[in-house]
């Protein structure tokens, strides 16, 4: 999940990530301590994870506090133990690291013995402080076994005369640890050499391979392509053909690299973006698919706000909030659809095809093999619900829970159930024609969701038993639209 604004996580948007899920909050230097404080303590169930400092504008940005703001920050948030965070893509200068070729590919050889802070320590790891005997290009690692009550190893096999016993004793002669366990590294030995440094001192080195997943993420950031000029707003000004529609647009490629890092390495991940901005992190997650033929699913979040200048401009010209020439002015309507829209066809809407390609090369007049839907979430008269008159304004909602799979349809007029023709769902609103409704399932062997009206737990259980466990099915309750309670006496009061 990728929350793309300044704002702290609330209880709603930790209901909605799933135990491996992971939620990022991009936020100035300003403001980062107080929602570290307000995570820490405030907020229980959730902790961060990860904190990165983002290289956002190389100039700076300039303040009045008297220093130019160079970067934000982007918090990795997560509600359980399971979620973890996924890697980057490696730079070239990393993969240059690995230019050695074997059978099996490329490595890198890199000192057995751990190099580096208080984890590479003895006192860290004490089983991975252990002898090594050699002799020559030989390496021996001698059988012993764990002194539970010294916890250090006893040593079975004492060295031969003509070999030499190594520790992993770093330059500093601090008691450090070998990188793998003594019974790994006897099983490895096809992969060990001895080589001599400049002062003729042994070094045991193992081959390292490089992570097919990709490289460990580090706590800065500082690519020219995070540039929120260039890789933001002339970006979004080549995309909708217009200067100044928003302020402050994030890199695409930051926010792929945010996505990447919170899970979008898995291919059918689902992307929650609550403050969507321009759109960027639909945008991201198409890139993504093109990428390496993923299936993401990006839902994207925003009002329709007229930002505060132009509100008085066009209310000095007749417009108020609510008509057409208002409202096509707001966030959503100028600036958010718009970019989806061009992004994903490569063409804007007057036929002029996007100019300009991404880093990897893709033109963007090419677009994105993706699908796109517009809703605009809106209040439901509770006595329309109650006659059944509303509720193919909910089908949206049930299509995207099916997946998104297929041509969204429209039910007509009232009925006992709806079937889509084209989508993987059905549902029943009068669960008296239940065992019809089974029937006419029957027929359909493509249907995995089955969503079903009523207020009786004890018949929506009895109904998915009969189901059986085909089917994901869920209950929706008559009545739980009218906590939006509209043209009625106690909200007209």
């Amino acid at each position: 999940m990728a929350l793309d604004d300044e704002e702290a996580p609330r209880a709603s948007e930790k209901r909605l990530l799933k135990p491996d899920g992971l939620m990022v909050v991009t936020i100035d230097d300003y403001e980062v301590h107080h929602l570290k404080t307000l995570i820490d303590h405030e907020i229980s169930g959730i902790s961060i994870i990860g904190s990165v400092a983002i290289k956002t504008s190389p100039s700076g940005r300039p303040t009045l506090r008297g220093f130019r703001t160079n970067h934000e920050y982007a918090l990795f948030v997560a509600t359980s133990g399971s979620a973890d965070i996924g890697t980057l893509p490696r730079s070239e200068s990393q993969e240059s690291l690995f230019k050695e070729v074997d059978e099996l590919g490329n490595f890198m050889w890199a000192n057995l013995r751990k190099r580096g802070g208080a984890n590479t320590l003895r006192d860290a790891r004490p089983k991975q402080f252990y002898q090594i005997y050699i002799h020559g290009e030989n390496i021996r690692v001698p059988k012993m076994e764990w002194n539970k009550v010294t916890r250090v190893w006893d040593v079975l096999d004492a060295p031969k005369a003509n070999e030499q016993t190594i520790l992993p004793i770093g330059e500093d002669g601090k008691e450090r640890i070998w990188s793998l366990g003594h019974e790994t590294l006897r099983n490895s030995m096809k992969d060990i050499r001895i080589i001599r440094d400049r002062r003729n001192r042994v070094v045991i080195q193992r081959k390292v391979r490089a992570s097919e997943k990709g490289s460990q993420p580090s706590t800065f950031w500082d690519k020219t392509q995070y540039s929120i000029v260039e890789h933001g707003t002339v970006l979004l000004e080549r995309i909708l053909g217009l200067t100044l529609a928003f302020p402050f647009p994030k890199s695409i490629y930051a926010v792929a690299d945010c996505l990447r890092i919170a899970g979008a390495d898995r291919e059918n991940a689902v992307i929650l973006d609550f403050f969507a901005g321009s759109g960027t992190t639909l945008h991201a997650t198409a890139l993504l698919n093109a990428e390496d033929g993923g299936d993401r699913r990006c839902i994207l979040v925003t009002n329709n706000e007229v930002n505060e200048a132009l509100t008085h401009e066009l209310i000095s010209k007749g417009h108020l909030a609510g008509d057409v020439d208002f409202e096509k002015r707001g966030i959503a309507e100028f600036v958010t659809w718009p970019r989806c829209k061009f992004v994903i066809t490569g063409n804007r809407d007057d036929g002029t095809e996007l100019p300009g390609t991404c880093l990897n090369g893709r033109a963007m007049k090419k677009g994105f093999d993706e699908n796109l839907e517009y809703f605009r979430l809106d209040f439901l008269d509770p006595s329309q619900v109650a006659r059944g008159d509303a509720f193919q304004a909910i089908l949206p909602i049930l299509w995207m829970m099916a997946g998104c799979r297929g041509e969204r349809e429209d039910s007509k007029g009232s009925t006992a159930w709806f079937i889509p023709k084209k989508s993987p769902f059905a549902m029943l609103l009068k669960e008296k024609e239940f065992r019809a409704f089974r029937e006419k399932l029957a027929a359909r062997k493509d249907i995995e969701w089955v969503f079903v009206v009523t207020d009786s737990e004890e018949n929506f259980a009895l109904m998915r038993h009969t189901l059986g466990r085909k089917y994901s099915c869920l209950q929706l309750y008559k009545s739980y639209l009218e906590n939006f309670r509209l043209n009625t006496p106690e909200a007209l009061a």
